[in-house]
């Protein structure tokens, strides 16, 4: 039972890693988004775009079985996180 129980938490830590590693590269293509925005004077905040970002979590959540609250708490932490950095 040990060894699966070990088993199981390294799987978990190769998934954390990979969404650390997940968010590195978001963050990456959010820097690019911030430099075209100021190119064009635009605003840091678009409420429609965060808005289809969770819907669209959302569903992708329940194809998956996963509750779609984790899923928009998820997103709007990134996004938050986004808007921190393209200002």
């Amino acid at each position: 039972m040990e060894d699966r129980l070990a088993a199981l938490r390294h799987d978990i830590d190769r998934i954390d890693d990979n969404l650390v590693r997940l968010v590195a590269e978001r963050q990456q293509l959010v820097r690019q988004v911030a430099s075209i925005k100021g190119e064009r004077g635009a605003p840091v905040l678009d409420s429609s775009r965060e808005a289809a970002v969770i819907v669209r979590a959302c569903e992708r959540a329940r194809e998956h079985g996963i509750a779609p609250e984790l899923a928009s708490a998820l997103m709007k932490l990134l996004m938050s996180a986004s808007r921190a950095l393209q200002t």
